[in-house]
C-alpha cells in the first residue's frame, strides 16, 4: 500500500507532477462540500465534469469519497448520474460521538 499526499485539486485536474493513478480510492476532504466553501476555488472539485476526471484515476473497484458538512443533495445526483455502471453513489450520515472523558 502507499499513500500519497498532495493538493488533490491540482494532482486530479492534472496540473502537479505527481502520479496519475489508477488508484483504489480518492478521498475528497478538502472543505465543508460545495454547499459550504472555505475557500471558493475548491468549487472546482464539484462540477460533473470534475467528478468524471475524479472517477477516471481510479481502479475498477476503486472509491470516490466526498466529505461534506452536510447533506448535498445536488452534488449526490451528479456523482450518480456520472458514476460507472460499476459503482453507486450513495450518501451517508455521519454524526461524532462525545469523546471519552
Amino acid at each position: 500500500m502507499s499513500l500519497h499526499v498532495a493538493d488533490v485539486t491540482e494532482v486530479l485536474l492534472g496540473n502537479a507532477a505527481a502520479p496519475t493513478g489508477p488508484w483504489d480510492a480518492v478521498l475528497l476532504d478538502t472543505d465543508n462540500g460545495p454547499d459550504f466553501l472555505i475557500h471558493d476555488a475548491n468549487d472546482r472539485l464539484y462540477p460533473a465534469a470534475a467528478l468524471h476526471t475524479e472517477y477516471g484515476h481510479l481502479t475498477p473497484s476503486g472509491v470516490l469519497a466526498v466529505w461534506c458538512q452536510g447533506p448535498a443533495p445536488d452534488l449526490l445526483r451528479r456523482m450518480q448520474a456520472i458514476a460507472p455502471p460499476r459503482s453507486t453513489a450513495t450518501a451517508w450520515s455521519v454524526r461524532a460521538a462525545a469523546s471519552p472523558t
